[in-house]
């Protein structure tokens, strides 16, 4: 059980489009979401920099041979995570309406009106 009033109050997970065909831009796009995650952190939010769980993701699905979306990531990791309720205000880096992913993980906050969106680009 969670005793939410010893929780920091300023919790957040930072989402926004990784993958892309162009190792270029796999780089930039984790870049950006990592340095809005150091930046919150530093002004003390308690942070889940999704970005940082890419590596070891992409390895995961070499490894068991998933082809096509990953939805189990989706419906294992992000979407728990939002619906736990644990984080109330998501970041979400613009534009993402090109990411199937992301597109989920931001429909997914809008279907609960709890949670609070913070964009940034």
């Amino acid at each position: 059980m969670v005793v939410e009033h010893h929780l920091n109050p300023n919790r957040t997970i930072v989402f926004g489009p990784i993958s892309d065909r162009d190792p270029a831009v796999v780089r930039g796009n984790l870049e950006a979401l990592s340095l809005r995650a150091q930046r919150l952190s530093d002004a003390g939010w308690v942070v889940v920099d999704i970005a940082s769980y890419y590596n070891i993701t992409e390895r995961l699905i070499r490894t068991h041979n998933v082809s096509g979306y990953p939805f189990v990531l989706l419906e294992e990791f992000t979407l728990p995570l939002i619906r736990s309720f644990l984080f109330p205000v998501l970041n979400f880096r613009t534009p993402f309406e090109h990411s199937l992913g992301t597109k989920r993980e931001h429909d997914e906050v809008l279907e609960n009106t709890l949670l609070r969106i913070s964009y940034f680009s």
